[in-house]
């Protein structure tokens, strides 16, 4: 019996060896695992020498064989144990199975170790060997036979979240050692428990114990992170994308004002800049968009009707301002016989130029930039485009010319480090045109200039040749005088939106048109509406709070006998991506405007839409029609109300939204009052996140907060709520508590700085204080507070200074004092006290 033993022995030595001759990382399970190897190395050093003991009962004193014994059953007791807390860490970690009422089982077997060293213990003599048996052993068998059914408990509990190959590894090492033992107890002079506890580790040890394992472990582990940081960064860059539309939805519409209002010439030049550079931003968003798809595979191209004449003015205008800074000429030839009206994707096409354009402007210095666009071939109805861009700036190395088309890889590094540019711009245009089954051609020589081209094939809509370019980009200025398509001055149209900016740029887009607005704010007031009037058309946002969109029109149509059943509904809305229309298109909706709205675009939807008998003739005094629902004037009065400098504020982004500084105040004034009712309510809802209803009313909660902040500027905490909202769309209640006391801090934070500037408003009403050593004394109060280093006793203090009124110097150093206090600037509040307490003498 002996030489299993021994084999065992050695089995463990050799597992030793290469265990610890790899690196790993310290973790819980490694440690473990190391006490299990040490305990099975005495505990088959405790076999061996107790094998010998007890088959020389007359040569061993008694005494030595009994501790031995006791050393040999203890040490069983400690690697079972050890092979529970390991199986432990495995399936669910430390933290799960030893909480609560069940943090007893993590201990070791202290009271039955006791036991079997205090129990009798007995010696069976047979002819095949002597061994030991009794209560102590007895006792050893209770605890692995106690640990034995303790795993498999934790296995049948933690089933759905182990990993099925660590799930299958457990089994097996629990079954190794459930036979052992059992052949141990029925056939005690075996002698297998050894084996067992041998056969244990070398499982363990050629699994989850083995280098390899754990490296394909941790690259699993690291796949699954990169997948949740892509999805993450996914929804990050939906976020924005319907974020900064919203604000571009403005720009669009008031600058649509100014092309149709302002007479001067130069005003409209300046418009139709901004314009073209509000749709290039617009593409921009959609390409962060599209980064995205390309690393994921997802990208696809989305073609379209466009007017090829229109995307190169737009192209010509955005960098024509670009090229006159640098005091550079730009020529563009364009073929006058190029059909008018392609299909293809324009916003694809409009990139790979605008990428190229740039380019040549930041590498060229002097000299021109030549844009040529012309017909290579043209059959069955498809024409091939030959587009390139030439410039005189510094050229590239020949054996540099490769690195262009590398993402981040820019050329003569430390030549062209003060230009701008991440050297991302070719790498997606060849992206781009090997989508469209081309390739971008490069020619140049160092220091003289580049020329870079490309072909593509797009299909003709409208044969009609495009003209004189030069001609047309000369008279678009001088000429532009906007002209509605439609009057309909009997039709009557439902705007739905929680943007009061949004719907007075949809407003101001008809004005022309004579459409009778009835304007809505929120999905419930839209239903009161639907009740009660008859509409010919209504446009419905999608974001909103409450109701959404969505759920506002299936509302409406589950009402019966509406005066409004047959109208015809168009979505709102800045899900521009690919398969949005279809989607809104099969829950029923008749149209889909993607914002920021286009005039041109709106009004087509409302011609297609709109009874034909509503259509009239326009006549000639129907310019500048204004109705009930108000029309945004471009001419204000000049704002005059100047706001106060508050740090954490500003108050240049709540003008997006608010053009009056003195709504903006009034706004702010009822938000800060407001505060602590909402930070109440928010909490309240907090304790309710567990539910799916409670998170839901959570969600609306902070989303609406989100809104408020941002219209008067108060970015921080809106980040807090947006980041909270989406915390809550994907149900994470525990990052939802652990970033609500950072907001609550926050709100509590511009409460203990706005709140008192609000109470000071109305200096009128309070009473003169001519009495100097009361001001002395109150004055003694915010130093002291200061001293003790006491925030709420500083800002009571100064709330008590700032009840009443002084003379006007004085008045001029305690207002100064308030702005110290309110930013804990103890050493300059202190200098100003005293000399303050030096005036007063």
């Amino acid at each position: 019996m002996v030489k299993l033993q021994v084999c065992c022995l050695i089995i463990i030595v050799f597992i030793m060896g290469i265990y610890f001759s790899a690196k790993r990382m310290r973790s819980t399970e490694h440690d473990v695992f190391v006490a299990l190897l040490f305990s099975s190395l005495l505990n088959l050093c405790f076999d061996i020498a107790t094998v010998y003991t007890v088959n020389h009962l007359d040569e061993v004193p008694a005494v030595v064989n009994r501790i031995l014994h006791n050393c040999f059953i203890v040490s069983i007791s400690i690697v079972i144990y050890l092979m529970f807390l390991y199986i432990t860490y495995l399936v669910c970690q430390e933290k799960v199975i030893f909480a609560g009422k069940y943090r007893w089982v993590k201990y070791p077997p202290i009271l039955p170790i006791i036991f079997m060293c205090i129990l009798p213990m007995s010696y069976t003599q047979t002819p095949n060997g002597n061994y030991s048996s009794g209560p102590a052993p007895i006792v050893t068998y209770c605890v692995i036979a106690y640990y034995f059914v303790l795993s498999i408990v934790l296995l049948w509990h933690y089933r759905a979240i182990i990993n099925h190959k660590k799930r299958m590894i457990i089994i097996t090492a629990l079954t190794i050692e459930g036979i052992a033992s059992v052949c141990q107890a029925i056939f005690n002079h075996l002698l297998v428990s050894g084996f067992g506890i041998t056969m244990l580790c070398l499982a363990l040890f050629v699994t989850v114990e083995n280098p390899d394992f754990h490296l394909m472990e941790r690259l699993r582990e690291e796949r699954k992170k990169a997948q949740e940081a892509n999805s993450a960064k996914t929804v990050f860059l939906a976020s924005m994308s319907h974020e900064i539309r919203t604000p571009i939805n403005g720009v669009i519409g008031m600058n649509e004002m100014i092309l149709r209002e302002a007479n001067q010439s130069d005003i409209r030049g300046y418009a139709l800049h901004i314009k073209a550079a509000a749709q290039t931003l617009l593409s921009i968003i959609s390409d962060i968009m599209d980064l995205s798809k390309i690393e994921s595979g997802k990208m696809e191209l989305c073609p379209v009707e466009y007017e090829l004449n229109s995307l190169l003015k737009d192209v010509y205008y955005i960098i024509l301002e670009r090229v006159k800074e640098k005091n550079l000429k730009l020529d563009i030839y364009v073929d006058n016989e190029l059909p008018s009206v392609l299909y293809g994707d324009d916003v694809r096409l409009r990139q790979i130029l605008m990428n190229l354009l740039t380019n040549a402007v930041k590498y060229t210095e002097k000299g021109s930039i030549t844009v040529t666009v012309s017909e290579k071939a043209r059959r069955n109805g498809i024409v091939t485009l030959d587009f390139a861009v030439k410039d005189t700036g510094m050229g590239i190395k020949e054996e540099n010319i490769s690195k262009l088309f590398t993402a981040f890889e820019r050329i003569d590094e430390i030549k062209n480090r003060k230009i701008e540019g991440i050297g991302l711009g070719l790498a997606l245009t060849q992206q781009f045109l090997d989508m469209m089954k081309s390739k971008l051609q490069v020619e140049s020589e160092y220091g003289k200039g580049s020329t870079f081209s490309f072909s593509i094939e797009q299909m003709i809509v409208n044969e009609q040749a495009v003209g004189n370019f030069d001609e047309q980009i000369k008279l678009q200025i001088n000429s532009f005088v906007y002209q509605s398509r439609i009057y309909a001055p009997k039709a009557n149209i439902l705007l739905v939106d929680d943007n009061d900016i949004n719907r007075k740029v949809f407003v101001s887009l008809l004005k022309e048109s004579g459409i009778q607005i009835t304007q809505a704010a929120s999905g419930k007031e839209c239903l009161e509406w639907f009740k009660k009037k008859s509409f010919d058309m209504i446009f419905l946002d999608h974001m909103m709070p409450d109701m959404d969109g969505i759920e506002t029109y299936r509302v409406m149509k589950t009402l019966d006998n509406n005066i409004n059943k047959k109208t015809p509904v168009i979505m709102l809305t800045a899900n521009a991506v690919s398969g949005a229309k279809e989607q809104y298109r099969l829950m029923g909706f008749d149209g889909f405007l993607s914002k920021p709205i286009k005039s041109d675009k709106l009004e087509r939807m409302i011609q297609d839409l709109l009874p034909k008998e509503l259509l009239e003739e326009k006549p000639l005094d129907a310019v500048g029609i204004e109705n009930e629902t108000g029309i945004f004037d471009i001419k204000d009065e000049q704002d005059t109300f100047e706001l106060p400098y508050i740090d954490g504020i500003d108050w240049e982004y709540a003008k997006i939204h608010i053009e009056s500084s003195e709504m903006i105040w009034s706004v702010t004034q009822d938000f800060v009052r407001r505060m602590e009712e909402e930070r109440s309510s928010l909490n309240a809802l907090a304790a309710g996140i567990d539910t799916p209803e409670g998170l839901r009313l959570f969600q609306t909660k902070v989303h609406a907060l989100k809104s408020a902040a941002a219209l008067i500027g108060i970015l921080t905490i809106a980040s807090f709520a947006r980041t909270l909202e989406y915390a809550a769309q994907d149900k994470r209640t525990d990052k939802i508590r652990a970033l609500l006391p950072f907001l609550n801090e926050e709100m509590l934070e511009y409460e203990r700085r706005l709140l008192p500037m609000l109470e000071r408003e109305e200096p009128e009403e309070k009473e003169k204080m001519e009495n100097r050593p009361i001001i002395l004394a109150m004055l003694e109060m915010v130093r002291l507070a200061f001293m003790d280093i006491d925030v709420d006793a500083a800002d009571a203090a100064m709330e008590q200074l700032n009840m009443y009124s002084y003379e006007e110097g004085l008045q001029k150093q305690i207002d100064e004092l308030g702005h110290l206090v309110y930013d804990m600037k103890a050493e300059e509040a202190e200098k100003l006290i005293n000399g303050i307490i030096e005036t007063l003498g």
